[in-house]
């Protein structure tokens, strides 16, 4: 560690990546899988996510290596 990490939006490239963090988290272990190849539940899911205006995707790199996701949801009232 000691590299600065960077910010991005989610691509569909990174899917692998995020479905094995997801899986590997003490609450994501409970309800993900990961194998190979992913399960077309998480394609479909990332597409919805994308698709929809109020929702963002994001990665967090170091190098090129993707360390971290977040979802961030707009509720507009």
């Amino acid at each position: 560690m000691g590299e600065e990490l960077s910010f991005r939006p989610a691509t569909e490239k990174d899917l692998d990546c995020i479905v094995r963090m997801l899986a590997d988290d003490v609450l994501g272990s409970q309800r993900e899988r990961y194998e190979q190849p992913l399960p077309s539940s998480y394609l479909k899911a990332f597409e919805a996510i994308a698709s929809d205006a109020n929702n963002e995707l994001v990665v967090a790199c170091e190098e090129d290596e993707v360390i971290g996701v977040l979802q961030i949801t707009l509720h507009l009232i």
